[in-house]
Order: structure tokens, then sequence, then C-alpha cells
């Protein structure tokens, strides 16, 4: 029985529409033959809310789940999914901008357990591309974060249009704070009281100037770091897939 899966594939301007749905079966294939065991699923550059609700379906007790540029999901989708996950601890989500603040905060108010999230967005390498100072709710989801995810260890929150006010709410409604990446968040001036706040507070912190070497498809998208070390098991012939089960 498989309690990890992973299917990942970098983005090819020549995949096909062929290639998304064989990919899709193999995933639904992989999560049936887990009977129900799945812990951790990855998966990447697919997805819709049909298969995830399929998914979620059969891994009740999935623990860890992380969606890298799924564009085929939606925030409805994603909330109804997570309400079936009362185990999850973990939600890793990288450049879902259709995805709403009050989809935030929902994920929270369903996931109490929830100790690492991820909610990476569109970034900039060039920091003199900066957000609008003036953007109406520019905090909107730092405030989601905040207001509903209290029991937070780790938090990436990358290329994100906060400033200031944002990452005092994230201080004070996240006192379990250990890790924070805000990398590429360029309305954040750390500079004064904030920062030592910051330094004092958070164990592992990265600020928005620091190096941002994972970030690929043209300073898009922040690819998350694997805690295993197991080797690729390529049982499918395209070999720009990396699918590992175990």
């Amino acid at each position: 029985m498989w309690r990890v899966i992973h299917i990942l594939r970098k983005l090819n301007p020549c995949f096909q529409i062929t290639c998304l749905r064989n990919r899709r079966d193999m995933c639904f294939r992989a999560v049936d033959r887990s009977q129900g065991q799945l812990l951790d699923l990855s998966i990447e550059n697919f997805g819709d809310d049909e298969l995830l609700n399929l998914i979620v379906d059969r891994s009740s007790d999935l623990k860890r789940l992380t969606l890298q540029v799924c564009s085929g999901l939606t925030g409805k989708g994603l909330v109804g999914a997570v309400k079936k996950l009362p185990l999850l601890e973990e939600l890793h989500l990288t450049i879902r901008c259709s995805i709403e603040a009050a989809d935030v905060e929902a994920i929270g108010i369903s996931c109490p357990m929830l100790k690492s999230f991820t909610f990476n967005r569109n970034g900039f390498s060039n920091p003199s591309v900066i957000y609008n100072l003036d953007e109406p709710n520019r905090n909107k989801y730092a405030l989601a974060i905040a207001e509903n995810m209290p029991n937070l260890c780790h938090l990436r929150f990358i290329g994100n249009s906060i400033d200031n006010e944002g990452l005092e709410s994230i201080l004070d409604g996240c006192p379990n704070l250990e890790s924070l990446d805000l990398r590429q968040c360029f309305g954040l001036d750390l500079q004064q009281g904030l920062g030592k706040r910051c330094s004092k507070q958070i164990k592992h912190l990265k600020s928005p100037l620091d190096a941002v070497s994972e970030i690929e498809y043209l300073g898009a998208m922040y690819e998350l770091d694997y805690i295993y070390d197991i080797p690729y098991i390529d049982v499918f012939e395209d070999e720009d897939i990396d699918f590992e089960v175990y």
C-alpha cells in the first residue's frame, strides 16, 4: 500500500492535452492502489476539482497535500476537498491566484490541525518591480491566515502583496511560528522595529531580498523543498515526469 505519491513535471510548451489526461489517470490509479492509506500527495502542472474530490474521498487520512500550478483547480473545489481531510497538517499551494482570501479563511477553519501552510504567488526577481502600495485589501490573505490558522508553525508566503501591518497581524495571530518565508514580498520594510521583532520571534526567517534560486518559470513559480531523499521510480515512458511512490 502506497503512503506517499509525488507526480511532478516541469512545464513544457509542447505538453499536450492527452498527456494531462494520462497523468490524471496515473494519479487516480496510484491513489486507488493506496487503499485509503495515503498520507502525502504532491502533484504538479495538472489536476482539477473533480480529481481532487476523487482523491480525498479515498484518502481521508491525508496529512500532507502539495498542489503546484494546478490551473484546473478552483478555490471552491479546494475548500470542499480539505473539509474532508480532518487530519491535514500540511497544505502547500503554489501560484493559485484564483484562490480568494475567503477560501484561505475556510481552509483554516476546516483544518484546525494545520501546522504548515504555503501560499506562494507570482513573484518578481527584481525588487524594483513592486506591488502598488495603494492596492486595496493588500493584506487580505495575511489577515485570513492570522485570524484562522493560530497553530501554524511554518508559513511560506512568497511573492505576496503584504505590508508591515499584514505581517504584524500574522505575528500576532500565529504565535507558534518557527519559520517564515517572505521572499519577494517587496511591500515590507524590515529595517526598523518589525524586523527586530521577526528576528526575535521567528527561528528561521527568509526576508524579501533573500535569494530565490528555487523560483522557475520566469521568476513566477517557487518549487517546494522535499524532505524525502528517495530515488525516483520511473514507471512511465515520459522522461519529463518524476513519479515516486513509497
